[in-house]
Order: structure tokens, then sequence, then C-alpha cells
């Protein structure tokens, strides 16, 4: 009896320490972006789309679509929309359209991508190149894409703000660390500083921060000679900072200065200017109004802000749109057609690997009228819909085509693989195998052990009687 609660024991040890073992240090998935139709800019707008076709064109999809993608010239998948749109009133018409395609695909920035070949994509009207704007929003969830709260981010115009402002002053200093035990261990760093008056924002590169309402306290790794900067926005605070030093686990204090050098002072719409990526093509307005969007979100604090964390994060979480006009006379017909990258999900955790396309349909009900809708999936790869009623597609020769009499409820997402039912790889087949057969083993043993103690039980019992 003993003997069998001991190997119970031993093999619930066993399945608690079991590592997850996988065949390479390979990144398992890699997050696409979601894409959208065309939406007017203006809420009143006349124009009515009479029919769209809409192209999603994959290329190749392998398990080197990743690596490959950003090694070519060109990145291939691609998706088209064609707008018939009907202008049905007495008057001349200019119509502004935006058309969202994404946030930038992790494995781009995985390689320090952050924009494409322009030249790729075309917008015409009528069969004509139309001038188009890329434009830039903030959007920080590239997978839960919402194009009409974006939409609204699009401006002309630096963002109104009732604390940031083009004008507003940022004062820079260089901080150095001095006086620190000369034993090459790291130290801890912080301040405290109470924010109530809202009359100033710190940005610097921190380690941790707590708070108490508006009473903040910042820390910092350094060591004795350690250099950094930080920037003061608004009011200049930093020369009234307290700084104090201690270990890591802040039980021991420590004796150290900072010698505080003021570098210069300019204006936020600079401050903004001088973090922009160089390889992004992107307007100083867009850039300053995407800025202000993401500081103000709180996802990356308030009153002290991790710095330079705004060209670190933010090409991540810009929206990219085309901006562009149409004129339309009283009663035309225009045949209006987009074209922009696809960003499909990728998860290698299948073999092969899975592909995901996200296409946002939704957005379209702005338009005052739209008509019916035929969605091509040009692919060499077997297509998979969450929904088949809401998505009919039909197999052809180059792959799939849906034709909807209207626009459906829900936004587009199908899954793409060269095989109709892929394999799980077998580094988590593994795992799962072990786990399940370790503990249905444990399970057997606990229950012999069960019934061994209730025939005890009774024999005892009988022999009561």
């Amino acid at each position: 009896m003993k003997k069998l609660i001991l190997l119970c024991i031993a093999l619930l040890l066993c399945l608690s320490e079991t590592p997850a073992v996988y065949a390479n240090s390979a990144i398992q998935s890699w997050s696409g972006s979601a894409s959208g139709g065309a939406v007017p800019a203006d809420e009143d707008c006349p124009v009515i789309v009479t029919h769209e076709d809409l192209i999603l064109h994959t290329g190749p999809l392998d398990e080197n679509f990743a690596e490959t993608s950003v090694k070519q010239a060109s990145f291939e998948p691609f998706v088209e929309a064609i707008y018939t749109l009907k202008n049905p009133s007495d008057e001349e018409v200019t119509v502004r359209l935006a058309f969202p395609f994404g946030n930038i695909p992790q494995y781009f920035m995985g390689y320090g991508i952050t924009s494409l070949n322009e030249d790729l994509y075309k917008i015409k009207v009528n069969g004509n190149d139309v001038n188009a704007a890329l434009r830039y929003t903030y959007n920080p969830s590239a997978w839960n894409a919402d194009p009409e709260e974006s939409l609204s981010r699009l401006s002309d115009t630096y963002r109104t703000d009732p604390f940031y402002s083009p004008d507003l002053p940022v004062h820079e200093y260089q901080l150095t660390v001095s006086g620190l035990p000369e034993d090459g261990q790291d130290y801890r760093m912080e301040f405290t500083h109470d924010f109530s008056d809202g009359k100033s924002v710190l940005f610097m590169s921190i380690n941790s921060i707590a708070f108490d309402g508006t009473v903040m306290t910042a820390g910092r790794s350094v060591k004795n000679g350690s250099s950094f900067t930080v920037y003061s926005a608004g009011e200049d605070i930093v020369k009234d900072l307290s700084f104090i030093f201690s270990d890591h686990a802040k039980e021991t204090p420590a004796e150290g200065s900072v010698q505080v050098q003021f570098i210069e002072s300019y204006s936020f719409a600079d401050y903004a200017k001088n973090l922009t990526p160089k390889d992004l093509k992107i307007s100083e307005t867009d850039w300053y109004n995407s800025l202000v969007d993401m500081i103000n979100s709180g996802y990356f604090g308030n009153y002290v802000l991790d710095s330079p964390m705004e060209n670190r994060y933010l090409p991540a979480l810009l929206m990219s749109w085309y901006d562009y006009t149409v004129v339309m006379k009283p009663g035309e017909t225009v045949q209006n057609s987009v074209k922009a990258p696809l960003y499909p999900d990728i998860d290698q955790s299948y073999n092969p690997p899975v592909f995901t396309c996200n296409y946002l349909l939704t957005p379209a009900k702005t338009w005052k009228e739209f008509g019916d809708l035929t969605i091509t999936v040009e692919t060499g790869a077997i297509l998979r819909t969450y929904d088949d009623k809401v998505f009919p597609f039909k197999e052809t020769e180059n792959g799939y085509v849906a034709e909807l009499k209207e626009l459906p409820s829900e936004d587009l997402s199908f899954e793409l693989c060269a095989v109709k039912k892929p394999k799980r790889n077998s580094s988590y087949a593994t795992i799962v195998a072990v786990f399940l057969g370790g503990f249905g083993l444990v399970f057997v043993i606990l229950a012999v052990l069960v019934i061994k103690l209730v025939k005890k039980v009774i024999k005892k019992k009988s022999k009561r009687y």
C-alpha cells in the first residue's frame, strides 16, 4: 500500500517538473493586422456604393513566409477593393475617402521594417491613377482594429489637448550619478514628486513606477557614472527633484549624488519631431497627433513616462491609411479601385502553418447606401471560414468566391492552410500526450487505492457482525 502511494507522489512530482521542450526557438506565431474598406470622411456624403468587388490575393503561404516576405523587394499578399460609386445628387460632389489597411505586422517590425514600397499599391478612378496621401493614426490594437474610431483621429491639424500643445516648452537635462560605492554593483535611484498641479510631465527612462493619486515615485537602476536624459514638459521641475539611493531590495541606503546639467529648451512639437524614426514616412502632424493620443491613453503611465518609449513602441501602434479624393459630376457613376497590402496572421504551431486573414466589412455601413458584394480569394491554399452561412464561399480554379446580396453583419475572417487538417507540431503534441498520459496513469493508481481502501473498510465492518 505504501509503495503505491509513493509511486503516485513520484509520478506527480515528475509531471510537475516536465519541461516544455520545443523543436527550436523560432517564434511560433506572428500577428498580422486587419484591413478595412474605404469609408467617407464626411458623414453627410450623398455618394452610394452600388457594387463592390473585393479581391484578396495571398501568394505562396508556407513555413518561411515571415522570413522570405521581408527579404523580397516586394510583398506579394494584397487586397484590392473595386467600388462602383454613384452620385445620385444634382450637384458635383468631392468625396474624401480614407482606406485603412492596418498596422505594420510583427513579422515586419521584427526586421526593423516600418514602411512598404508605395509604388506597389495604386488607387485609380476609371483606370486613371489618383494621388493619395499615406496617413497614420494611433491604433493600439492591430487585431481588434476600429477604423471608425481611428478615422476620428485623422486630422490635418495638430491635436487640441488640455495640456499638450505644439508650443508647450520642453526642458532637456543630462543627469550623471556619482558618489556610489565602486563595487560594480547596480543600485536603485528614485525620486518622489507631487504632480497634483497638473503643470508638468517628465519623460525619462525608468524601471519602476508607483503612485498614490498624483504623487509619483519613479525608480531606475544605476551605477556610479551612469548618465541619462530627462525631459520636463511644461513647468521645469528637474532641478527641484530630490534623489535617494539604495540597494535594489530597498533595504540598505547608499550614498550617492546626481549632477544635473541643463542642455536646452524647445517646443513639444520639436520634441515629437526629434523622436520620429528616420525610415518612417509620416507627416509631422500625424506623428505628433499619434504621440499625443498614445500618451493620453495612459498605457505608458501618467506624469512620469518611460522614454524613449515613443519611437520604440509607437510605430507598431500606427494604423496605415490611404487618404484621397474623388470628384463626381451630378448623376455620375465611376469605378474606384484601391490596392493595398494584406497582412495575414501566421500560426506556426501547426504543420503546415495556418494563416488567418481579417478584413473589416462593417465600417462600410457608414456609406449612405451599399449594394451587393463579391469576395474573391486568390490562393492555392485550402480556405475555412468561421461561418459558412454568412460567407458562402465556393471553390474556383484560382481560389474561392462568395456572392453577397448585401453587406454582412460580421467582418470577414478566414483561415488558409496547405492541407485540410493541419497537425500540431510534435513538441506540442508530445507535451499534451505526456501530460494527459501521465495523469491518466495517476488516476488509475488512485482508483486502485480507493478500491482497496473500500474493500478493507467492508471487511472490517463484516468482522464486527
